[in-house]
């Protein structure tokens, strides 16, 4: 029976993973957050709200401490996930910030900031195709002049960079001449 309920339920299963949120599959399907006690809830939507504050002060030291401890939580909510990310991506852990915004531009993908802060992440990364990728898709989507001017240089770099590390072919060839009365 419960073989059964496990097949029936695999395909929603696939769809909530589809639109960007993670689901911990049990083989008891009356497991849910109800069965969170109250004041665990409590203290959760007190520490979601802590953080939501430490991003908008940008303290993100503190503010990517407190989203690694809720992670297993809530990856894959939206909200959480950019508060995630952006924590991350500015103190620098970018495999995190990495993961979140890519779960953010597949849930998603008509979201201009979620895929300027992949591409971002991918610049930080060093990953400049991918970032070059990315960044001209959210010119694509026309997103304000400020964005704009903010993609635009962040092109202009990965151009200088890929410029820079491109393999070159210089030849030179050198003749000198000249006379010694030296007989050592």
């Amino acid at each position: 029976m419960k073989k059964l309920a496990l097949l029936l339920l695999s395909p929603l299963i696939i769809l909530v993973a589809l639109k960007g949120h993670t689901a911990e599959l049990t083989t008891d399907a009356t497991a849910s957050n109800s069965q969170v006690p109250a004041a665990e809830q409590k203290k959760n939507k007190a520490r979601l709200e802590a953080l939501a504050v430490l991003v908008k002060r940008k303290q993100y030291p503190q503010a990517f401490s407190l989203a690694d401890r809720l992670a297993q939580l809530y990856e894959g909510d939206a909200t959480f996930d950019f508060q995630y990310g952006m924590a991350a991506v500015e103190t620098r852990h970018y495999d995190e910030a990495l993961f979140a915004f890519e779960r953010l531009v597949i849930g998603a993908p008509q979201q201009a900031r979620y895929r300027a802060e992949l591409a971002r992440t991918h610049f930080y990364l060093q990953n400049l195709v991918r970032a070059k990728i990315e960044f001209e898709k959210v010119l694509a989507q026309k997103p304000p002049a400020a964005v704009v001017l903010n993609v635009t240089k962040f092109l202009e770099q990965i151009e200088d960079l890929q410029h820079s590390v491109q393999p070159r072919f210089m030849f030179a060839m050198d003749m000198a001449g000249g006379y010694d009365s030296n007989i050592n």
